[in-house]
């Protein structure tokens, strides 16, 4: 793994990292017969990923996210027991990123932050109960959104009132 973390400016960090994983013996599913079992099997992991930080004024934070994933689990064996192939490691998208802000104010003696953020998957392939059985062509995962997700006191109370909203969406 290499990563850097940078500053730019004096309020906007960035974070970056590039990985390469060689799994000996990764804990594999595999279906013989009407046996589920976990085999070791070899497994590869490639990936980028960065987060861009900014808190341009007091209160405010504004941030973004995206990683790239590039997965194999290699000679997966499949129900049949005759057909082997390479499949993606289970709940690994191809990409996924997320967006955040956040804003923090004075109130009734503490501080109330209230945040909307937004994240969303995608994968080419998507494993059968995500065990990495069968390979289901879907084109995508749900994206996910979630408005005011922490609204309430969360500094400066001594009772730890911390309300919290989540309205879920599924795009």
């Amino acid at each position: 793994e290499l990563g850097a973390k940078t500053m730019l400016g004096s309020s906007t960090t960035l974070n970056v990292a590039a990985f390469y994983y060689d799994y000996s013996d990764y804990q594999a599913f595999a279906q013989f017969g009407p046996v589920q079992t976990v085999i070791n099997l070899d497994a590869e992991t490639t990936g980028l990923e960065a987060e861009l930080t900014s808190r341009p004024i007091e209160g405010l934070t504004l941030r973004l996210g995206a990683s790239f994933l590039d997965t194999k689990v290699k000679d997966v064996p499949l129900p049949d027991g005759v057909t082997i192939e390479d499949h993606d490691l289970p709940q690994a998208p191809d990409f996924s990123g997320n967006a955040l802000a956040r804003y923090e104010f004075g109130f009734a003696g503490g501080t109330v932050g209230i945040q909307g953020d937004h994240g969303a998957a995608h994968a080419s392939t998507l494993a059968s109960s995500l065990l990495g059985l069968v390979d289901e062509r879907c084109p995508s995962v749900q994206p996910f959104t979630r408005v005011l997700r922490n609204a309430g006191t969360i500094r400066g109370c001594r009772g730890g009132l911390r309300p919290h909203i989540c309205v879920c969406t599924l795009d």
